[in-house]
Protein backbone atom coordinates (compact mmCIF):
# COMPACT_ATOMS: atom_id res chain seq x y z
CA UNK A 1 0.00 0.00 0.00
CA UNK A 2 3.21 2.59 1.02
CA UNK A 3 4.11 1.99 -2.58
CA UNK A 4 1.16 2.33 -4.13
CA UNK A 5 0.26 6.03 -5.67
CA UNK A 6 -2.69 5.90 -7.99
CA UNK A 7 -5.66 3.12 -7.57
CA UNK A 8 -8.22 3.13 -10.46
CA UNK A 9 -10.73 5.88 -8.15
CA UNK A 10 -10.20 9.44 -7.23
CA UNK A 11 -8.57 10.16 -3.65
CA UNK A 12 -10.88 10.62 -0.95
CA UNK A 13 -13.66 9.23 -2.08
CA UNK A 14 -14.34 5.36 -1.22
CA UNK A 15 -17.08 4.94 0.98
CA UNK A 16 -16.01 2.52 3.00
CA UNK A 17 -12.64 0.58 4.30
CA UNK A 18 -12.42 -2.95 5.13
CA UNK A 19 -9.24 -5.06 6.21
CA UNK A 20 -8.50 -7.69 8.71
CA UNK A 21 -5.03 -6.13 9.94
CA UNK A 22 -4.89 -7.74 12.68
CA UNK A 23 -1.80 -9.59 14.17
CA UNK A 24 -0.60 -11.62 16.87
CA UNK A 25 -1.31 -9.29 20.10
CA UNK A 26 -2.90 -7.12 17.88
CA UNK A 27 0.31 -5.30 16.55
CA UNK A 28 2.71 -8.21 15.54
CA UNK A 29 3.52 -8.35 12.22
CA UNK A 30 0.12 -6.03 11.45
CA UNK A 31 -0.48 -3.82 8.71
CA UNK A 32 -1.99 -1.04 10.89
CA UNK A 33 -0.01 1.54 9.13
CA UNK A 34 -0.69 0.39 5.98
CA UNK A 35 -4.82 1.03 6.49
CA UNK A 36 -4.13 4.29 8.16
CA UNK A 37 -2.37 5.08 4.78
CA UNK A 38 -5.17 4.26 2.73
CA UNK A 39 -7.38 5.79 5.20
CA UNK A 40 -5.97 9.06 4.69
CA UNK A 41 -5.65 8.77 0.73
CA UNK A 42 -8.53 6.98 -0.42
CA UNK A 43 -11.66 7.00 2.55
CA UNK A 44 -13.91 9.95 1.65
CA UNK A 45 -14.41 12.33 4.87
CA UNK A 46 -16.89 10.57 7.47
CA UNK A 47 -16.21 7.08 5.25
CA UNK A 48 -16.41 3.49 7.03
CA UNK A 49 -13.76 1.68 8.80
CA UNK A 50 -14.16 -1.61 9.38
CA UNK A 51 -13.44 -3.17 12.20
CA UNK A 52 -13.26 0.92 13.61
CA UNK A 53 -11.54 0.39 17.42
CA UNK A 54 -9.48 -2.03 18.75
CA UNK A 55 -9.04 -2.61 21.92
CA UNK A 56 -6.04 -3.95 23.99
CA UNK A 57 -7.01 -6.49 27.11
CA UNK A 58 -5.11 -7.91 29.61
CA UNK A 59 -5.61 -10.40 32.64
CA UNK A 60 -3.33 -12.17 35.34
CA UNK A 61 -2.50 -15.73 34.46
CA UNK A 62 -1.39 -18.82 36.65
CA UNK A 63 0.87 -21.49 35.93
CA UNK A 64 -1.63 -23.61 33.29
CA UNK A 65 -1.44 -20.23 31.34
CA UNK A 66 2.25 -20.80 30.47
CA UNK A 67 1.38 -24.60 29.20
CA UNK A 68 4.72 -25.26 31.11
CA UNK A 69 3.35 -28.15 33.01
CA UNK A 70 3.42 -30.46 29.95
CA UNK A 71 7.10 -30.84 30.23
CA UNK A 72 6.20 -31.96 33.70
CA UNK A 73 4.94 -35.52 32.24
CA UNK A 74 5.81 -36.66 28.35
CA UNK A 75 4.21 -39.84 27.84
CA UNK A 76 5.51 -40.89 31.51
CA UNK A 77 8.78 -38.75 32.00
CA UNK A 78 9.41 -35.61 33.46
CA UNK A 79 11.84 -33.50 31.33
CA UNK A 80 12.22 -30.42 33.72
CA UNK A 81 15.58 -29.62 31.66
CA UNK A 82 13.49 -28.98 29.12
CA UNK A 83 11.08 -27.39 31.01
CA UNK A 84 13.54 -24.91 32.05
CA UNK A 85 15.42 -23.94 28.34
CA UNK A 86 11.36 -23.54 27.47
CA UNK A 87 10.96 -20.76 30.12
CA UNK A 88 13.55 -18.93 29.58
CA UNK A 89 12.70 -18.54 25.62
CA UNK A 90 9.67 -17.65 26.23
CA UNK A 91 10.19 -15.17 29.21
CA UNK A 92 12.21 -13.09 26.48
CA UNK A 93 9.66 -13.53 23.10
CA UNK A 94 5.98 -14.31 24.44
CA UNK A 95 4.07 -17.56 23.98
CA UNK A 96 1.45 -17.54 21.42
CA UNK A 97 -1.23 -20.34 22.42
CA UNK A 98 -4.66 -20.83 23.35
CA UNK A 99 -5.51 -20.15 27.47
CA UNK A 100 -8.39 -21.51 28.90
CA UNK A 101 -10.59 -18.70 31.25
CA UNK A 102 -10.51 -20.93 33.84
CA UNK A 103 -6.39 -20.60 34.19
CA UNK A 104 -6.79 -16.96 34.58
CA UNK A 105 -6.38 -15.36 38.16
CA UNK A 106 -7.85 -12.12 37.37
CA UNK A 107 -11.38 -10.39 35.65
CA UNK A 108 -10.18 -8.69 32.17
CA UNK A 109 -8.73 -5.05 32.36
CA UNK A 110 -8.63 -2.61 29.00
CA UNK A 111 -5.30 -1.31 28.69
CA UNK A 112 -5.53 0.44 25.60
CA UNK A 113 -7.89 1.59 22.76
CA UNK A 114 -7.75 2.93 19.21
CA UNK A 115 -9.89 4.51 17.02
CA UNK A 116 -9.37 3.80 13.68
CA UNK A 117 -10.91 6.73 12.39
CA UNK A 118 -9.20 9.65 14.27
CA UNK A 119 -5.79 7.59 14.93
CA UNK A 120 -2.39 8.62 13.55
CA UNK A 121 0.10 6.47 12.76
CA UNK A 122 2.55 7.44 15.61
CA UNK A 123 -0.61 6.69 18.04
CA UNK A 124 0.04 2.76 16.81
CA UNK A 125 3.08 2.68 19.91
CA UNK A 126 1.96 3.01 23.05
CA UNK A 127 2.54 2.93 27.04
CA UNK A 128 -0.43 2.52 29.29
CA UNK A 129 -0.93 1.40 33.20
CA UNK A 130 -3.49 -0.89 33.85
CA UNK A 131 -4.60 -2.64 37.04
CA UNK A 132 -5.82 -6.11 37.85
CA UNK A 133 -7.83 -7.01 41.08
CA UNK A 134 -6.72 -10.84 42.02
CA UNK A 135 -9.42 -13.08 42.37
CA UNK A 136 -7.22 -16.58 43.20
CA UNK A 137 -4.38 -16.41 45.53
CA UNK A 138 -0.97 -18.55 44.68
CA UNK A 139 1.47 -17.63 42.36
CA UNK A 140 0.86 -15.32 39.44
CA UNK A 141 2.94 -16.77 36.37
CA UNK A 142 1.74 -14.56 33.37
CA UNK A 143 -0.04 -11.64 31.62
CA UNK A 144 -2.18 -13.23 29.37
CA UNK A 145 -2.75 -10.42 26.66
CA UNK A 146 -5.40 -10.90 23.74
CA UNK A 147 -7.56 -7.87 21.48
CA UNK A 148 -11.18 -7.16 20.67
CA UNK A 149 -12.19 -5.77 17.63
CA UNK A 150 -15.56 -3.93 17.37
CA UNK A 151 -17.72 -3.29 14.75
CA UNK A 152 -19.58 -0.10 16.67
CA UNK A 153 -22.75 1.09 15.93
CA UNK A 154 -21.48 4.55 14.78
CA UNK A 155 -21.34 2.68 11.07
CA UNK A 156 -23.18 -0.82 11.91
CA UNK A 157 -26.30 0.80 13.69
CA UNK A 158 -28.51 -2.11 12.53
CA UNK A 159 -26.14 -5.36 13.46
CA UNK A 160 -23.11 -4.11 15.62
CA UNK A 161 -20.41 -6.99 15.84
CA UNK A 162 -17.13 -7.89 18.16
CA UNK A 163 -14.66 -9.97 17.12
CA UNK A 164 -12.72 -11.24 20.24
CA UNK A 165 -10.55 -13.15 20.70
CA UNK A 166 -10.66 -13.51 24.50
CA UNK A 167 -10.06 -16.89 26.24
CA UNK A 168 -13.88 -16.94 26.95
CA UNK A 169 -14.91 -16.22 23.17
CA UNK A 170 -14.50 -18.93 20.56
CA UNK A 171 -11.01 -19.65 19.87
CA UNK A 172 -9.42 -17.65 16.98
CA UNK A 173 -6.50 -18.21 14.76
CA UNK A 174 -4.58 -15.67 16.70
CA UNK A 175 -5.34 -17.56 19.89
CA UNK A 176 -3.59 -15.81 23.24
CA UNK A 177 -0.44 -13.82 23.98
CA UNK A 178 1.15 -14.79 27.24
CA UNK A 179 3.68 -12.80 28.72
CA UNK A 180 5.75 -15.22 31.06
CA UNK A 181 7.21 -13.93 34.04
CA UNK A 182 10.44 -15.15 34.35
CA UNK A 183 9.87 -15.36 38.11
CA UNK A 184 6.40 -15.50 38.99
CA UNK A 185 4.87 -13.32 41.65
CA UNK A 186 3.00 -14.36 44.59
CA UNK A 187 -0.57 -12.72 45.00
CA UNK A 188 -3.59 -12.88 47.60
CA UNK A 189 -7.02 -12.95 46.50
CA UNK A 190 -8.14 -9.42 46.51
CA UNK A 191 -4.84 -7.82 45.92
CA UNK A 192 -4.35 -5.51 43.19
CA UNK A 193 -1.50 -5.61 40.42
CA UNK A 194 -0.54 -2.54 39.25
CA UNK A 195 1.47 -2.42 36.26
CA UNK A 196 2.20 -1.04 32.69
CA UNK A 197 2.66 -2.45 29.02
CA UNK A 198 4.35 -0.64 26.25
CA UNK A 199 4.33 -1.90 22.46
CA UNK A 200 6.92 -0.20 20.38
CA UNK A 201 6.82 -1.48 16.23
CA UNK A 202 10.70 -3.13 15.68
CA UNK A 203 12.09 -3.76 12.37
CA UNK A 204 10.58 -5.75 9.59
CA UNK A 205 6.90 -5.60 11.12
CA UNK A 206 8.28 -6.83 14.89
CA UNK A 207 6.93 -6.33 18.11
CA UNK A 208 8.73 -5.08 20.83
CA UNK A 209 6.74 -5.37 24.66
CA UNK A 210 7.67 -4.23 27.95
CA UNK A 211 5.71 -5.19 30.96
CA UNK A 212 5.90 -3.68 34.59
CA UNK A 213 3.72 -4.87 37.70
CA UNK A 214 3.85 -5.34 41.25
CA UNK A 215 1.25 -6.72 43.91
CA UNK A 216 -0.47 -4.30 45.52
CA UNK A 217 -2.77 -4.88 49.25
CA UNK A 218 -5.62 -3.08 50.15
CA UNK A 219 -3.59 -0.44 52.12
CA UNK A 220 -1.49 0.28 49.24
CA UNK A 221 1.47 -1.47 49.91
CA UNK A 222 3.55 -3.40 47.87
CA UNK A 223 3.28 -7.18 48.44
CA UNK A 224 5.10 -8.62 45.53
CA UNK A 225 7.27 -7.19 43.36
CA UNK A 226 7.94 -5.07 40.90
CA UNK A 227 8.56 -7.55 37.76
CA UNK A 228 10.09 -5.90 34.68
CA UNK A 229 10.50 -7.91 31.60
CA UNK A 230 10.65 -6.93 27.99
CA UNK A 231 9.58 -9.33 24.99
CA UNK A 232 11.03 -8.94 21.19
CA UNK A 233 8.51 -10.84 18.81
CA UNK A 234 10.19 -10.74 15.96
CA UNK A 235 9.64 -11.64 12.36
CA UNK A 236 11.49 -12.90 9.71
CA UNK A 237 11.37 -11.51 5.67
CA UNK A 238 9.53 -15.44 5.02
CA UNK A 239 6.59 -14.96 7.35
CA UNK A 240 5.66 -15.98 11.24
Amino acid sequence: MEDLEELPIARNSADVLVSEWMGYALLFESMLDSVLLARDRWLKPGGAVLPDRAVVCVAAGNALATGLDFWDDVHGFSMADVREDVHASIAKTALIAPVRSKHLMSPPAEVHAFDLTTMRREDVDFSAPFELTVTAAGPCHAVVLWFDTPFTVRFCRECPVLLSTAPSAPQTHWVQTVLVLADPLEVAEGCTLRGRLSFARSGHRSLDISLEMAAHAADGSCTSGPHTSAYVMAVSTGGK
